[in-house]
């Protein structure tokens, strides 16, 4: 024991020191990855992105494809101030494509990222108009691009033998959407347009489906009976277009051989006759290009004559048709343009709704409000709201003239409401 002691001590004396704590091990690396945008197109640029932890800046990052079991490397980049990378590839033009990325460390080991896939969607362009237009005026289009795009270009075409010739170009605006007015010199008969996307971002070209627009020589004829809504119009800010003029009556006409007159916006506008916001009912015969209407609150009578353009001309104010909706599928959340609750109703084109109780927001003369799902449909300019806890609504419905393509304001119970755009 004491030979062990003095053994001790001398190392001790001697300044040897004890063995040192082991260090705590260094983190381990990780690479994040990501692709944007998350609806690409076919042979779109993708950015991918991610970071590296911990930060290291300079090191070089490698994009890779996955081809069968193995990868190859398609592309490279180096990590910048807090260890984040962005590097560009294109997406395939259909099918998919599984990327990953990674660094090589210092020990000559590699850090991976997670495998993200790459699957091009399918363009969807809708494109509305008149049904028909007269030749040598103007033919008002407008429609959407999906996946959002905005500032894409777009061109409206219309078909010339085999070939497709641009008559108007615009850019998609925030919301994806477009509006395009085009001079249509074509012969009466029936003319096919689209509309075309232009190459953006890598993406080919995509084209939304042929519309066929009736071109006529002369407005179509008035032959009763018939069902149809005309509003009274101002002309707009371009050639060619109009809006409504507030305080004039709507005239519904239908099928029946009766007339609904009633005002749609409150307060006359400038120029209209002061109209009282009542409801007036008559009867009416459409013959020889011309309609007599007869008063049943009177029995007074007035005969109306379609202009150049077929617009009727009543107390010194041309109206214009506006669409019917017959068995229209309406689509997107609607909510009243002035005043009102803010409750709004969402139309699927699946025939669907949900209310929030918009009824209380309209014209209609009940205290009735009901709200919650249920099916709709549309016939004669009247809604039909059947809900799943049993109500059932109607209102009349009809949409504005600068608004007949992509029904963005809708009229409904005679109170108009405005389509809440879609981020």
């Amino acid at each position: 024991m004491r030979k062990r002691l003095v053994t001790v001590l001398t190392l001790l004396s001697l300044g040897v020191a004890a063995a040192p704590a082991l260090a705590a091990a260094p983190a381990k690396a990780t690479l994040t990855i990501g692709a944007t945008p998350k609806a690409v197109l076919g042979h779109e640029v993708v950015t991918v992105h991610g970071g590296l932890t911990p930060v290291r800046v300079g090191r070089t990052v490698v994009l890779q494809e996955a081809v069968g079991t193995s990868w190859k490397t398609i592309g490279h980049t180096k990590t910048v101030a807090k260890g984040a990378y962005t590097v560009r590839t294109r997406a395939p033009l259909t099918g998919t494509e599984r990327l990953r990325t990674l660094v090589v460390a210092s020990d000559h080991s590699q850090v991976l990222s997670k495998v993200v896939t790459v699957a091009p969607v399918r363009p969807a362009i809708s494109l509305s108009s008149a049904s028909w237009v007269l030749s040598g005026t103007v033919l008002r289009t407008s429609g959407r691009f999906l996946p959002v795009r905005p500032g894409r270009t777009v061109a409206l075409q219309r078909q010339s033998g085999a070939r497709w010739v641009t008559i108007a170009t615009a850019h998609l605006d925030a919301h994806s959407r477009f509006a395009m007015n085009a001079l249509v010199t074509a012969a009466p008969g029936t003319l096919a347009v689209r509309v075309l996307a232009e190459p953006f971002g890598g993406a080919v070209v995509a084209a939304s489906a042929p519309r066929l627009v009736t071109v006529a020589g002369t407005p179509p004829t008035l032959l009763g009976p018939f069902t149809q809504v005309f509003l009274g119009l101002k002309p707009g800010s371009t050639p060619g277009s109009y809006t409504t003029l507030p305080g004039t009556p709507a005239l519904d006409f239908t099928d029946d051989g009766r007339l609904t007159s009633v005002v749609p916006v409150a307060g006359p506008g400038a120029g209209a006759a002061a109209l009282a916001p009542t409801v007036r009912t008559g009867v009416y015969a459409a013959h020889d290009g011309v309609v007599d209407i007869a008063w049943d609150i009177d029995g007074t009578t007035v005969t109306l004559r379609p202009n150049s353009l077929g617009q009727l001309v009543w107390n010194g104010v041309t109206y214009g048709v506006v669409d019917p909706l017959a068995s229209a599928h309406l689509s997107g959340t609607y909510k009243r343009l002035l005043g009102g609750t803010g409750a709004t109703i969402t139309f699927t084109a699946a025939g669907r709704f949900n209310d929030d109780g918009v009824t209380g927001d309209t014209g209609l003369p009940t205290t009735d409000n009901p709200s919650g799902g249920g099916t709709y449909t549309v016939r004669d300019n009247t809604l039909f709201l059947v809900y799943d806890s049993g109500p059932l609504e109607t209102m009349a419905v009809y949409a504005l003239p600068q608004w007949l393509g992509g029904k963005a304001q809708l009229v409904l119970a005679g109170t108009t409401f405005g389509l809440i755009p879609t981020p």
